[in-house]
């Protein structure tokens, strides 16, 4: 009985060690004073990946669905029909060092996040489901709570962290 469990011990040590070598492993470490969040701002983020609730969306081909922050406070965007504008704002910033599967490691931050009086065009796309894949973007904006931007990842993430919408840098 013995040597059962301790080889089910040891394969379980065995798989963990497996998954830890081919998944980056992030390390978030909190400050007091204020991070640098510039990384967030300026570029023009597109939308790679959008997750609700666990579930992967597919994403039209025929649209570009982007993000774009400054540093007064205001996002801008396309949400795949209409564009929209709004504030947004950032607290609780911190410092992310994450090391990828080749090994390098990455310096990125997070926080919280939430936006403000999001607007948007009201134009009506009418081919595969454009608009229902819009309002499920609008709708996910208002569930944010947290980002966390890698060189050239930002993803956007809602408080029961099973919404996610991950952008890539163009």
């Amino acid at each position: 009985m013995n040597q059962k469990i301790f080889v089910g011990l040891f394969s379980v040590i065995i798989l963990a060690g497996i998954i830890g070598v081919l998944y980056p492993i992030t390390v978030t470490e909190y400050r007091d004073s204020s991070v640098n969040t510039d990384q967030i701002l300026g570029s023009k983020w597109m939308l790679q990946t959008f997750t609700i609730n666990r579930q992967d969306i597919i994403l039209s081909d025929k649209t570009n669905i982007t993000i774009q922050f400054d540093d007064e406070q205001i996002v801008k965007g396309s949400g795949g029909c209409n564009s929209y504008f709004g504030e947004y704002q950032i607290v609780g910033e911190y410092q992310i060092t994450a090391t990828t599967i080749e090994g390098i490691e990455e310096h990125g931050v997070g926080g919280k996040l939430s936006f403000k009086t999001i607007a948007q065009t009201e134009m009506a796309c009418i081919e595969d489901n454009i608009m229902d894949q819009e309002t499920k973007f609008f709708e996910t904006l208002n569930q944010v709570v947290s980002f966390e931007v890698m060189p050239k990842i930002l993803k956007i993430i809602s408080e029961d962290e099973q919404t996610v919408l991950s952008f890539e840098s163009k």
